[in-house]
């Protein structure tokens, strides 16, 4: 196949990936950014952990933008092909 329709068809399982997921979360606990060790607090009973919770986003306008290239490049064919 040619490269093109490899593209179009990457472009295509990408915007339906990204429509389908809107993006992931994760929790960090552990060293941060500076290299610090994990902080925890033990009281009695209690007990306290640093856990840091974050997430990346997907934006569904370039899920869309992808998803329609995608479909661009399969459908319009060079005028000399």
């Amino acid at each position: 196949m040619k490269p093109i329709i490899w593209a179009a068809i990457l472009l295509i399982a990408l915007g339906i990936f990204t429509f389908a997921y809107q993006g992931f979360n994760y929790n960090h606990g552990g060293q941060g950014m500076s290299g610090g060790s994990m902080h925890s607090m033990d009281g009695g009973s209690m007990q306290s952990m640093n856990n840091t919770q974050g997430g990346i986003p997907f934006i569904p306008i370039l899920a869309g933008l992808a998803l329609v290239g995608g479909i661009v490049l399969l459908v319009v064919r060079p005028k000399n092909a």
